[in-house]
C-alpha cells in the first residue's frame, strides 16, 4: 500500500474525517518502511546499501617531524564495486528523537545527521591487505591536529529529493581506486565513530 505523508495530503484526509486509527496505521507503516543509510546504484539501476565497515586498527605514517594517524580497514578492496567514474549515491536520513540506548552501534549516524554535508567523501590509501584513511596529523611543533586530509577529499554536489532524502554526485570524474564516506558530524554521548562506508571505483 502506498500513500503520501505530505502535510497538505494529511490535512485533506483530516478534512474528510479520517479516523485516528488510519493516521496511526500510516505512521506505523512509514516507520516500518523507513530507509536509512547510503546507497549506490548497480549496473541494473537498483539501489544497493553500503553497510558500514569497522576500523580494524590504526597506524602512524610519516617521518620524525610530521606524521599522519591513519585508521585501517581489512581487505585491499571493497565489496561495493562501482563501474562508473561519476556515480550517484542516495542518502536516507531517519532523524528521530531517541535516546542513545535506542540507537544501535551504527544506525545512530542517520538518526543524528540530517544532510550529506555532515559527511566527507575520501580517497583511501591501499596496500596488499588493507585500506587506510587519515583521521589526524602530528607535528612536533604544532602537536596533534584532528581531521581528514584535504587532498584526500572528493568534492560532491548535493540534490535534495525530499526532507531527509538526498542524492550525491562527485563534482569531477573519479579515478579507479578505493574510497569511502566518513561521518564528520557530532557524535552522541556514549557512541564512537569507528567505521566508514567504503566502495571501489573500478572501470577497467
Amino acid at each position: 500500500c502506498e500513500f503520501s505523508s505530505d502535510l497538505s495530503d494529511l490535512k485533506a484526509l483530516k478534512a474528510k474525517n479520517a479516523s485516528n486509527e488510519i493516521f496511526a496505521a500510516m505512521t506505523a507503516a512509514q516507520k516500518k518502511n523507513q530507509k536509512e543509510g547510503i546507497y549506490y546504484f548497480n549496473a541494473k539501476g537498483e539501489e544497493v546499501k553500503i553497510h558500514p565497515t569497522v576500523f580494524s586498527g590504526s597506524q602512524n605514517a610519516g617521518g620524525l617531524v610530521t606524521a599522519k594517524i591513519q585508521q585501517t580497514i581489512s581487505g585491499e578492496t571493497s565489496s561495493n564495486q562501482i563501474s562508473k567514474t561519476k556515480p550517484k549515491f542516495k542518502v536516507y536520513f531517519n532523524v528521530v528523537e531517541a535516546t542513545t540506548n535506542q540507537m544501535s552501534a551504527f544506525d545512530w549516524i542517520f538518526k543524528t545527521a540530517s544532510n550529506p554535508n555532515e559527511f566527507v567523501m575520501l580517497r583511501m590509501e591501499r596496500s596488499r591487505k588493507e585500506r587506510a584513511v587519515t583521521t589526524a596529523s602530528v607535528n612536533v611543533v604544532g602537536g596533534v591536529k584532528s581531521g581528514v586530509v584535504t587532498k584526500d577529499a572528493i568534492p560532491f554536489k548535493i540534490t535534495q529529493i525530499s526532507k531527509f532524502v538526498f542524492e550525491i554526485e562527485p563534482m569531477e570524474p573519479m579515478k579507479d581506486g578505493e574510497y569511502c564516506f566518513f561521518y564528520k558530524g557530532a557524535v552522541p554521548s556514549g557512541r564512537q565513530n569507528q567505521s566508514v562506508f567504503d566502495f571501489t571505483i573500478k572501470t577497467k
